[in-house]
This record gives structure tokens, sequence and C-alpha cells, in this order.
């Protein structure tokens, strides 16, 4: 699964960046969702601009109009080399995903964004978006509180992102019981043999090297996510993994 797109080599979150992904095969990509002040889901993982973007100020207070003038080259990684990269609304992301009718995309909606416009108004303008594109989406949070909205009143697949790795969370999740649990590999206790076989798939992250990659997909992964899918799907152990369609 591409992180953000290919962001090891594209400005993270950008079409570019994702349409590299799956042109290096991968099937599943994810990316983060935003609100701006005048509703307008963008693809961004900072509620602050000036990381990624040529711009400052926070998302959610600023409108599209506002926004939709910051380069998201990422220049601090890139220097200028992607500057005509831009902040993509999730609707473009919509059309992007009409080239690629095999592929899926975890949309991860942030928490930021959550807090400002509460979780009944961030799902409704999500899902009035991504509606004609359902079979190819996945919601994913690490808000607990949207992903029990999102199973009780719709009908798109769901993944649930711990930040620890203890017995409370884990219970969180079998009352939850999301298609797709994500956690941080470095989180997991290192004596741990198998991940628990649940009524989801264990999805870990970040993970960019051959070596842990397999590690983790020995003890029960079901998607390794990473910033590197072009270089992971290039090795013998996982080219039977990419998607050429």
């Amino acid at each position: 699964m591409a992180h953000r797109g290919f962001s090891l080599k594209y400005p993270e979150n950008t079409l570019l960046s994702i349409n590299q992904a799956f042109l290096a095969g991968a099937c599943y990509v994810e990316c983060d969702v935003q609100l701006t002040s005048d509703g307008v889901p963008i693809l961004l993982h900072d509620v602050e601009l000036q990381r990624t973007t040529d711009q400052s100020g926070n998302v959610n207070e600023l409108n599209l109009a506002q926004i939709n003038n910051a380069s998201a080259h990422f220049a601090s990684k890139f220097g200028e080399q992607f500057n005509s990269e831009f902040v993509p609304t999730l609707m473009q992301l919509v059309s992007l995903m009409a080239q690629w009718p095999k592929r899926h995309v975890f949309v991860e909606i942030k928490r930021a964004t959550i807090r400002r416009f509460g979780r009944e108004s961030v799902l409704q303008k999500i899902v009035e978006v991504i509606q004609p594109i359902a079979d190819q989406i996945i919601l994913i949070s690490f808000d607990y509180e949207i992903m029990q909205l999102v199973r009780s009143s719709t009908t798109f697949q769901t993944g649930w992102v711990i930040e620890e790795w203890n017995s409370n969370n884990l219970e969180l999740a079998a009352q939850l019981q999301s298609d797709y649990m994500f956690v941080d590999y470095e989180c997991i206790p290192q004596q741990l043999e198998m991940l628990p076989v649940a009524g989801w798939h264990w999805v870990v992250y970040e993970i960019d090297d051959v070596k842990t990659a397999s590690l983790w997909l020995d003890k029960g992964a079901k998607f390794i996510e990473t910033n590197d899918v072009g270089g992971l799907l290039a090795e013998p152990e996982f080219k039977q993994s990419s998607c050429h369609d």
C-alpha cells in the first residue's frame, strides 16, 4: 500500500504521487483528507500548510480559493522540482480513480478536521464526494468514534488506526470489527510472534525495506504500507503483489 502515494519520490498526497504509485504497480494507495473553511475535502496530511506547501495557515480556516494558489511541491524534501503540483481536492482524486477502476484508496479522515467541524458534518461532506467510486474507497481514521459512525451509517469499508498497542485498544477493535486495523510496526511488542487473528486485516506501516516487510507479512499482516511502493514492488518477493491493468 502506497503511503500518501509514491511519497519517497513524489510530493505526498498529490495527484502525481498517487498516479505514480499506480503506475508503479500499487493496487492500494493511502491518502489524507482535511476540510477547508467552506467545507471542501482536500488531500493534505497536516492541518497547517507550511510543511508541504509554499504557503502558511490553517486549512480549516481558509477557503478553497485561497488554498488553490498553494503549491504542494514539498520544497524542503524535493526543492523546486515539483513546483507545478498543487493541493488536490478529493473530487479530483475521484476523477483520477476513473482511470484506475481496479485500484483502491484508503482515505484517512484527519482528527483536526473532525475537531473543527464535527464527525457527522465531516463524514457527510466526504461521502457526498466519494459516493460515485464507493467500491474503490475504504475510510480510515485514528478517531474511533467516526469509525463507529461510518460503520453504523454507511456501507463503506473501514479501517481504524491505533496509536498504541495495548489491551484496551485491542478490546475496542474487537467491538468495532473494522475491516482493517492499522498499526505502526514500531509500536508492536518485539516478542510478538504473530499478529492476532481476528475479524479484520492487519495493515502495518511505515516500512520501506524488504526484510522488515517480509517479517511482518510472515507475522500475519495483510498489507505493508510504504513510502517506497515502487522500490518494494520491484523486488522479487513482492512482484506478484503488483497490479497492472
